[in-house]
């Protein structure tokens, strides 16, 4: 059991995206929602703001995570990938799941609401996450 169950640490993050495909497909699209508006329309990271996908990662996780929002799957290859990549933004996701901290972002506030909530359900023993 977690000693202070209001926080998630990003290790606890990593383990869950390494074993769980709807955790690991939602905190890439909490990850790709942190990208602006010109990085996510032209598929690469332009600015230095500590959020978001970084520059090795931008084109592919963005791509991959359009995908995602058209047709709702990713093909296992896809999958292999995403999880290969996304356990570096574990620090990242952990901010977004901790209600006391937040990134300053022009990300969606629903997209993040949801993501908080599964975090929070799952925390709580809920099944939440489907």
């Amino acid at each position: 059991m977690k000693q202070n169950p209001s926080q998630w640490t990003a290790d606890e993050i990593k383990a869950k995206l390494l074993t769980d495909d709807v955790w690991l497909i939602r905190g890439l699209i909490a990850i790709f929602n942190y990208q602006t508006a010109f990085e996510q329309s032209a598929e690469q990271t332009q600015e230095n703001n500590s959020v978001g996908f970084n520059g090795v990662d931008g084109y592919i996780l963005t791509a991959i995570a359009k995908f995602y929002q058209k047709r709702n799957f990713l093909s296992p290859k896809q999958l292999v990938i995403v999880r290969k990549k996304m356990v570096k933004y574990a620090g990242q996701l952990a901010k977004i799941a901790t209600p006391k901290e937040s990134l300053e972002s022009k990300a969606s506030q629903d997209a993040m609401d949801e993501m908080e909530a599964d975090f929070r359900a799952e925390r709580d023993g809920e099944a939440k996450i489907s």
